[in-house]
C-alpha cells in the first residue's frame, strides 16, 4: 500500500503550485495551512483517524492526478473526424502506451535526481489514465532548466585568484533536469484531441513549441502507421476570435491585456493587483473610448473557481505583430491555476 503522503510528497518535488494544492484541499474539506510541511501535520490526523482515513487517502489521491492533468499547462486542442478518432483510439489503446521506460518503474511518482538525470529525452507515453468520456495518455520526458546562483568571491581558491583577481561576486550556473508530465486526450463524442503541456512557468515558449512538436509526430506518424491516415492533427483550433470574446464578457476579470491602435502605438496594460480589472482602470477606459477599435492581440483572464476556492485562469499569448495579419492564428493557450476538471472544463467552456 502506497503511503498517501507520497502523493503530496510528489506534488511538491515536482514544484507544483502550493497555491493550487490548498485550493484544492479547500475543495475536499481538508485541513490546510501556511506551506507545504505545516499542511503535511495538518493531514496527517485524519490520516490516522478510523473516521477519516478512507476520505482523506482518497481525497489526496484524487488532487494528485487532478493537479496532474490540468495545473498550469500549455493546450493546443484540434478537431479530427469523428470516425477517425474512434478509430485512433481503438488502436492507441492496444498500441500506444510504452512498456519498460524509464519512467514506468516509479510511475506516477517523479524519479530520483540521480535516475532522471540517465533517463533518456524522448517523450514517451507510459500510461492510460481514463475518466468519463476522456481517454488521457499520460507523457514522460525530461528538460534542462539553467539556474544561475549569486556566490560569494570569496570562493575562489588561491591559485584562480592568481589567475583571474579578486571578485566580489560569482555567478554560479547549473542545469537541472525537470521531468514533464504531458497529456493527449481523446474526447470521441465531441471529435476532438487536445495536448496539454506542462513546464509552461518554467520554460519559454519556444522549449514549449518545440516538445509539442515532438508530441504531434509521435501522434501523426502513429496514425499513419497503425491507420494510414496523414494530417490527422491538421486542424488545430484559433483560439484568436476568443481574445475578443474574454474582453467583452462582463464574467470574470482581466488581468492583463495586449492592444495596438489605429495610430500604431503598441499597449500592453497589467494590473498589479489580481482583483483588479484593466477593463475599469481609469486610463484603459478614457483610450478605449478616444480609438475607433480595441485591437486586442493578448490576454489574461481569471474566475471564481465553480468548486468555490481558486481563480482558474486563462492565458492567451501572442506577439503584437498578429494584430496586423489579415487571417491572424493562435492557437496555444495557457490554462493555469486550475486544481479539476470541473475548473478545467469551466476555462475552457469561456474560450471555445
Amino acid at each position: 500500500m502506497v503511503n498517501p503522503l507520497s502523493y503530496v510528497d510528489a506534488l511538491q518535488a515536482r514544484d507544483v503550485s502550493f497555491t493550487s494544492f490548498r485550493n484544492a484541499l479547500k475543495n475536499h474539506e481538508l485541513p490546510v495551512s501556511t506551506g507545504w510541511q505545516q499542511t503535511i501535520e495538518k493531514i496527517i490526523p485524519g490520516l490516522k483517524s478510523a473516521k477519516t482515513k478512507s476520505l482523506y487517502e482518497s481525497a489526496l489521491i484524487k488532487i494528485h492526478d487532478d493537479l496532474t492533468l490540468y495545473c498550469d499547462k500549455a493546450v493546443r486542442v484540434y478537431d479530427v473526424e469523428k470516425d477517425v478518432l474512434s478509430a485512433l483510439l481503438k488502436q492507441m489503446v492496444k498500441k500506444f502506451v510504452s512498456v519498460g521506460t524509464d519512467y514506468s518503474k516509479d510511475f506516477p511518482f517523479p524519479l530520483s535526481v540521480e535516475d532522471l538525470v540517465n533517463a533518456g529525452l524522448n517523450v514517451v507515453c507510459v500510461e492510460q489514465w481514463d475518466e468519463g468520456g476522456r481517454i488521457n495518455f499520460m507523457l514522460c520526458s525530461k528538460q534542462y532548466v539553467t539556474i544561475r546562483e549569486a556566490l560569494s568571491g570569496e570562493m575562489l581558491g588561491e591559485d584562480a585568484l592568481k589567475e583571474f583577481g579578486v571578485f566580489d561576486e560569482l555567478i554560479g550556473v547549473r542545469r537541472k533536469p525537470v521531468q514533464l508530465y504531458d497529456i493527449i486526450t481523446l474526447i470521441p463524442e465531441q471529435g476532438v484531441i487536445e495536448v496539454r503541456l506542462d513546464g509552461v512557468k518554467k520554460f519559454n515558449a519556444d522549449d514549449i513549441s518545440k516538445r509539442l512538436r515532438n508530441i504531434e509526430r509521435l501522434i501523426s506518424q502513429f496514425a499513419k502507421r497503425n491507420l494510414a491516415h496523414e494530417g490527422i492533427l491538421k486542424s488545430s483550433i484559433n483560439f484568436y476570435p476568443a481574445i475578443r470574446k474574454l474582453y467583452d464578457s462582463n464574467d470574470g476579470v482581466v488581468g492583463e491585456l495586449g492592444h495596438v491602435t489605429d495610430a500604431t502605438g503598441v499597449f500592453r496594460e497589467k494590473m498589479r493587483h489580481k482583483s483588479k480589472d484593466v477593463r475599469k482602470d481609469p486610463y484603459h477606459h478614457g483610450g478605449t473610448e478616444a480609438v475607433v477599435d480595441l485591437n486586442a492581440y493578448s490576454i489574461s483572464k481569471h474566475w471564481v473557481s465553480p468548486l468555490g476556492n481558486g481563480n482558474p485562469e486563462v492565458s492567451i499569448p501572442a506577439h503584437f505583430s498578429i494584430a496586423s495579419n489579415p487571417n491572424p492564428t493562435v492557437d496555444m493557450l495557457h490554462v493555469l491555476s486550475c486544481t479539476s476538471q470541473e475548473d478545467y472544463d469551466f476555462v475552457l467552456s469561456k474560450v471555445l
